[in-house]
């Protein structure tokens, strides 16, 4: 339950930027870490 809880956490901080990158590749690269 801690993994999704830090995706929100960041995704919080970080706020509408996650949103547009994460085409790009900014999602993908908090997802190698979250499954690590």
């Amino acid at each position: 339950a801690p993994a999704p809880v830090k995706t929100v956490s960041q995704s919080r901080i970080i706020g509408p930027v996650p949103t547009s990158p994460a085409k790009s590749g900014s999602i993908p690269s908090f997802f190698p870490k979250k499954n690590s």
